[in-house]
């Protein structure tokens, strides 16, 4: 099929090689109605580039850097649609929570900017949030559902930077959408934990569970619970968000469910023990965690979860949307299939790809 490109509406998607990313021009790829261009911070970054190219052959990549404001009005230049998904999210905590709030703050405000600029033709921002500006810094507890009402309260609270950079960055849309005479639409999607296969070999944070279990860097497991999503729900509700009128100036929790730690252990020994992988099954006391995340801090992202278990409304996403959740046990599955395949985890001399 060959499709006219002059009749296709422009799209632009920030912090291409992202994991969210990926599957969100995937899934504009597979629609064949969309010119795509993406964003990366270094178009001359021969890995990055030459391995988006080697996925998506018509992606239009340019360069923009979330904090400068330099070329992002030519990025979203003839775009009727936006999906503003970079942000900072580094394995490891920084010391100095501004590394990760300014460059968050300042990304969204270059891009709202350019979207409304006296000549945009952007008819749309949908904006990747996260369930951690919904619930950070409270106590999980089972009686208590998380709806798109509900705000991370810093101030009350104390949660980490990463949380503070979700919650400011949206924040500043939503106040920039209540204080500004606008040309577009805004829509926040606000996934919980992204989990599912990967595009690129480029792991995300939250495939760091699933990745932990496979090479079983610990013996045991945290007392932690995961609030999840499959990547390609999420992507889904990206692309409904364009066009959906039920969500306009709304906020979109995406989640499917909540797993213990144990319980995803469990999804991957009955997968992959007979494969040779020893996955933990044993579920550490919460000091011992404590202990850990002072010689790896990347457990600081995992500390202050424990013990808790927290539940999202996702009527919003299931009813106006019309997205149905993907079997979460799929999902995992999948996430680790991919992080062996593409070797970021050993293959074992059992391994044997999944069956499609």
């Amino acid at each position: 099929m060959i499709r006219d490109r002059r009749r296709m509406e422009s799209v632009l998607v920030t912090g291409a090689a992202g994991f969210i990313a990926t599957h969100i021009i995937s899934a504009l790829n597979a629609e064949r109605k969309y010119k795509i261009r993406g964003t990366v911070r270094d178009v001359n970054d021969s890995s990055k580039v030459a391995s988006l190219r080697a996925l998506f052959p018509d992606l239009e990549l340019v360069a923009v850097d979330l904090q400068s404001k330099d070329g992002w009005k030519e990025a979203v230049e003839g775009c009727a649609y936006v999906f503003h998904v970079a942000s900072p999210f580094p394995l490891k905590l920084p010391r100095n929570e501004e590394e990760l709030i300014r460059p968050a703050v300042d990304g969204v405000q270059h891009v709202l900017d350019a979207c409304n600029d006296d000549e945009s033709t952007v008819k749309r921002l949908i904006l990747t949030g996260s369930t951690t500006s919904i619930s950070s810094g409270v106590s999980g507890s089972a009686d208590k559902v998380y709806t798109e009402d509900d705000w991370t309260d810093f101030e009350k609270f104390n949660v980490s930077a990463y949380d503070k950079s979700k919650t400011l960055a949206e924040r500043r849309a939503w106040d920039f959408v209540k204080e500004s005479e606008r040309k577009f639409d805004l829509v926040v999607i606000n996934p919980s934990v992204v989990i599912g296969p990967l595009l690129l070999p480029k792991p995300s944070n939250s495939h760091e569970i699933v990745r932990f279990m496979l090479k079983r860097d610990y013996p045991g497991l945290p007392n932690v619970a995961m609030p999840l999503v499959d990547v390609r729900d999420v992507a889904a509700a990206h692309l409904a968000a364009m066009t959906s009128e039920k969500v306009c100036g709304k906020r979109v929790i995406v989640f499917n469910e909540s797993l213990w730690a144990r319980e995803i252990a469990a999804f991957l020994k009955d997968e992959f023990e007979s494969q040779g992988y020893r996955i933990p099954q044993l579920t550490f006391p919460n000091f011992i965690i404590w202990m850990a995340k002072l010689f790896d801090s990347s457990l600081e992202y995992v500390y202050p979860g424990l013990g808790k278990k927290f539940d999202f409304n996702n009527q919003r996403m299931v009813e106006d949307l019309g997205i149905k959740p993907s079997s979460i046990r799929d999902s995992i599955i999948d996430a680790a299939y991919s992080l062996i395949e593409m070797g970021i985890v050993e293959k074992k001399p059992g391994f044997q790809s999944r069956k499609n």
